[in-house]
């Protein structure tokens, strides 16, 4: 008979699996540290990242850090992430944003302007297992094609 609070003799691949959730805190700290300085450890490696303006999803590692470096390091120089709001849980955390860059490189298709942007966004995530599991992006595409002189005011 097994003592509580005492290890057992049972073989550890017999025992029922238990996912691991992070404390609130903890949950927030990641998402910031992936916001602010893109550290693509953060991401599972199966994470589904989806960009509610554009209605696309990019699924896996690869894919997600191919689209956050379009924003965050190809298409926008000495960009400025400022976060205004930051709620965290168990599981989730939601952050508002406002993102700022001056657009110096391609950035989805559109060639460089030289504009300078200044969008107000919101990141959604669900963190499972110490990593960001999924991802949905919002802001206003219009905005940022208005910023960029491609629609008319």
């Amino acid at each position: 008979m097994d003592c509580p609070g005492h290890l057992s003799d049972t073989p550890t691949d017999t025992l029922p699996l238990y996912a691991y959730h992070m404390n609130a805190h903890e949950n927030g700290s990641i998402v910031r540290a992936f916001l602010l300085k893109r550290d693509a450890n953060l991401l599972a490696g199966d994470v589904v990242v989806r960009d509610l303006a554009q209605e696309q999803t990019f699924n896996g590692h690869q894919a997600a850090m191919t689209f956050f470096d379009a924003y965050f390091a190809v298409g926008f120089a000495q960009c400025e992430v400022d976060v205004q709001t930051l709620v965290a849980g168990e599981e989730d955390v939601a952050v508002a944003f406002i993102f700022r860059g001056l657009q110096h490189g391609p950035f989805m298709g559109i060639p460089p302007t030289g504009q300078q942007v200044t969008i107000p966004m919101v990141l959604i995530c669900q963190i499972q297992s110490g990593h960001i599991s999924q991802a949905s992006f919002f802001y206003n595409a219009g905005t940022l094609l208005r910023q960029l002189c491609l629609t008319c005011p």
